[in-house]
């Protein structure tokens, strides 16, 4: 199976274990599908060497443009030890984990509470791609269990 096959697979499959609630695919209401209609990638939380903040300002103003739902791509080096850090030749440490995981839960926390529905999804950078499938493959299922964990 192709590595991007694989990361879109589960992908889909994340998207759909943070579903709250929604049995299968084809079960999900009308409402809540609206709410995916309207939304933004934040892709500067933890899946980027250039982290943005976001402030109760800018939530303001991403609500008033309309915006309901915000996608947060993750870098898997953020969330599980051991993984290629894109440009650098470094593998991912406990403390970049551990931040990547309070920054992740401090964005998600805020923006549920701004009234958004958040997506989250792993997004492997290039230096992940060098990988075997195996090795990738178990990368990735260790960073959805963990996600499934802490935020379904």
């Amino acid at each position: 199976m192709k590595l991007k096959n694989f990361t879109t697979g589960l992908s889909i499959l994340l998207i759909w274990l943070l579903g709250a609630g929604a049995n299968a695919v084809t079960q999900v209401s009308t409402s809540r599908l609206a709410l995916l209609s309207h939304g933004i990638n934040a892709d500067n939380i933890v899946n980027n060497s250039r982290l943005s903040d976001y402030t109760s300002t800018d939530i303001f103003r991403l609500r008033l443009m309309g915006i309901n739902n915000i996608r947060i791509p993750i870098d898997p080096s953020y969330i599980v030890v051991g993984v290629p850090i894109a440009g650098q030749t470094t593998l991912s440490s406990v403390s970049r984990v551990n931040f990547g995981k309070n920054r992740l839960s401090q964005y998600v926390r805020l923006f549920i509470q701004g009234g958004f529905a958040v997506t989250l999804v792993i997004q492997p950078q290039k230096s992940f791609y060098k990988l075997s499938d195996g090795n990738s493959e178990s990368i990735i299922l260790r960073g959805i269990d963990l996600l499934t964990k802490q935020f379904a």
